[in-house]
Formats: C-alpha cells, sequence, structure tokens
C-alpha cells in the first residue's frame, strides 16, 4: 500500500454552495439607505445625525462607556422596500474587525434578506464575507422571474455601518415599503440578549422575529453588559416620538443586589414624564441552564413595582413573566448556557407575541 498525501482543501472549490458570491456592478443601480421611497427603520436620530447609531451623538451628559459604545451596534436595524428588480447587490463597510468566540460572523458583522409579497416574510440568504472582512460586496437576491416582491434587510447584531449601498437592476420599479399594521414604534431596552447574542443571523433576533409577526417597527435598544437602567438611558429613550409601548428586558445586566430596586422605578418614573399613558411591559429574565438562587426575588421585585404602580392608578404597565419564555426545555434554548440561540429566540418572540398583541391593540 502507498500512502498519500493529502493536501489541503478548498470547500469553496468543491461545493459552490460554500462559495461567496461577489457583487458585479454591470447593470445595477446603486441606492443609499436614505434614498426614497427607501424605508430605513431602528434608528431614531438618522435624521439629525445622518449615521447608523442606535443613541443621539449629543446628549445632556455623557452615556456610559458600554452603551456609547454599543450604541453604533445596528441590532434591529432595516432597510425596506418594494422592487420588481430580478438581483439585489449588497455594498457594506462595516466598522470593526472583530468576531465572538459563541457568535457567527453572519449574526454579528452580516446582513440578511427577507423576501414576501403577497404573505408572510420569509428569509431568503444571508451575507457571506471572508472571516474579519470588513468592507465586502455580495449578491443577497436573483431571479430570472421579475415580480413585485417586498424586500426586508436587517441590519448586524453586534457591529457597526459605516457604509451601506444596494445595487438593484438598472430601471426597476420601486416603491415604498407595504405598510405595516401599526406604525407606532415598539421600543425595547434591555441586554445582550435584547440585543440579539447569540443568533445566527440579524433576523433571527427575538425583536426582529416580533417586528415581523406584529408587522410593527421595533427599536432595539439592547445593551451587551451594559443595559443597567441608568438615567441618561431613560432620558434618550423618552424622547422618541410615537411609541405603543416600551418593553424593559434589562434584568440580565442588574442582577446585583440592590439593582433593580434601585433602577427600576427610576427608569419608569422617567419615561413616565414624556410618555404618561404609553404602555410599559416589564420582562423578567429567561431561564439560564445554570441555577440562580436569585432569580425568583428579581423576578418578585419586577413584579411587585408593576403592581404597586398599578394600584397607585397607572393601569398601562404590565408584567411578563420570563420564566416561561423559554419553555420546559430551556436547557435546549442557548449557546452557552445564557445566550438564546435560534430556537430560544423564535420561543421568545412567539411567547411575548400574544401580550403584545393584547397591550398595542
Amino acid at each position: 500500500m502507498c500512502a498519500r498525501k493529502t493536501a489541503k482543501l478548498d470547500i469553496s472549490k468543491v461545493d459552490q454552495n460554500m462559495q461567496i458570491k461577489q457583487a458585479d456592478d454591470n447593470g445595477l443601480a446603486w441606492y443609499s439607505a436614505d434614498e426614497k421611497p427607501l424605508e430605513l427603520v431602528g434608528f431614531n436620530w438618522y435624521h439629525q445625525d445622518k449615521i447608523f447609531r442606535r443613541m443621539p451623538l449629543k446628549t445632556e451628559e455623557p452615556l456610559p462607556e458600554g452603551v456609547e459604545w454599543l450604541a453604533w451596534h445596528c441590532a434591529g436595524g432595516q432597510l425596506r422596500f418594494r422592487s420588481d428588480s430580478s438581483r439585489l447587490m449588497l455594498k457594506a463597510e462595516i466598522r470593526n474587525k472583530e468576531l465572538m468566540d459563541h457568535m457567527t460572523q453572519t449574526g454579528s458583522n452580516g446582513f440578511d434578506l427577507y423576501l414576501g409579497g403577497p404573505g408572510p416574510l420569509k428569509y431568503r440568504s444571508s451575507a457571506r464575507f471572508k472571516l474579519l472582512e470588513t468592507e465586502y460586496n455580495c449578491e443577497l437576491f436573483k431571479e430570472s422571474r421579475r415580480e413585485m416582491r417586498d424586500f426586508v434587510i436587517n441590519f448586524p447584531l453586534y457591529n457597526g455601518v459605516n457604509k451601506f449601498a444596494i445595487g438593484l437592476d438598472a430601471g426597476c420599479a420601486i416603491e415604498a415599503p407595504a405598510a405595516w399594521s401599526d406604525k407606532r414604534k415598539i421600543a425595547v431596552y434591555g441586554s445582550s440578549i435584547t440585543q440579539g447574542g447569540c443568533a445566527s443571523r440579524p433576523g433571527m433576533a427575538y425583536t426582529n422575529i416580533l417586528s415581523r409577526d406584529l408587522k410593527m417597527p421595533v427599536y432595539n435598544y439592547g445593551f451587551s453588559g451594559s443595559g443597567r437602567g441608568e438615567p441618561i438611558v431613560a432620558k434618550c429613550l423618552a424622547e422618541i416620538q410615537d411609541v405603543s409601548l416600551f418593553i424593559l428586558d434589562y434584568e440580565a445586566n442588574c442582577h446585583q443586589p440592590g439593582g433593580l430596586e434601585t433602577t427600576l422605578p427610576v427608569f419608569i418614573d422617567i419615561l413616565r414624564v414624556k410618555h404618561p399613558v404609553t404602555p410599559i411591559l416589564v420582562v423578567s429574565r429567561i431561564n439560564y441552564s445554570v441555577n440562580d438562587e436569585r432569580l425568583s426575588e428579581r423576578r418578585e421585585i419586577q413584579h411587585n413595582e408593576v403592581k404597586r404602580r398599578h394600584a397607585a392608578g397607572d393601569k398601562n404597565i404590565y408584567f411578563l413573566d420570563g420564566d416561561c419564555l423559554l419553555e420546559r426545555d430551556y436547557d435546549e434554548c442557548t449557546v452557552d448556557g445564557v445566550h438564546p440561540n435560534d430556537l430560544g429566540f423564535y420561543r421568545m418572540a412567539k411567547n411575548m407575541a400574544p401580550t403584545i398583541r393584547k397591550i398595542v391593540t
């Protein structure tokens, strides 16, 4: 018998599905995210700052360091439109050359595409690019048949975006996206779980799933490790106009003794100054795979605060027990015992949606 030498195999050369498709500019017209009739969602202060950022550039006092950094991450950002283009190419430059060990690049640094019309939006593709590449061109959609479709592009969950453009067939029809069932915003404040860690792609973050299911704009204010209920953050969120619901889901970052007792009442008080009757939903933390001796205690702190306010006359504040969101086999719903995988996020959204519908309709 003779020994064979095994050469290193380039999987993309033997499996076409593993290849990264490069954009071809021939015959494409390019559009920035703020060109009409395209609709950019998820960046409340874009109209004044003209950047992809989830918090304002200027605040009355400095934002906490973690929030300031993570505000550049584009979790919850969406671009929506209708077109009969047979192709969709994407050009992007992301801010940071970094990856996490427990989250895919397609989720942290990439975009994904959903298509619809008629009927519900369905996942189509994800941006594919070389590891740690910060500038990339890629094909998200190509069809031989031209017809009007709804396009929704979800932005990266754990990276910022410096530059962004889409390429469509030159001369194709472009229209405003299908109307929301309710155009008022849902603003969700929370931790890394809210931000989308560790979804495999942006569309699987629970805020994006809720947006599709409810057909409403859901703005993501999850700040990984930094959702600690600081007053300046509440003041920024209180600036948001036309809000149908605030969701406070930040227990995961406020587990130190005295944290929730101190921050939750103040946070709600600040929101109530400018949003005296806007519904607020307080959501306790999901189950981790490791036992937490203070989990029940923190759940009661939040529930009791909601009951106290309700008894005092605030009839637009609600509580949702996070213990039920991942269901009985919650241990199968995370990548690391803490951060949900796609199954976990799917269950979170599906089990939150009925409560949200009752509140906003």
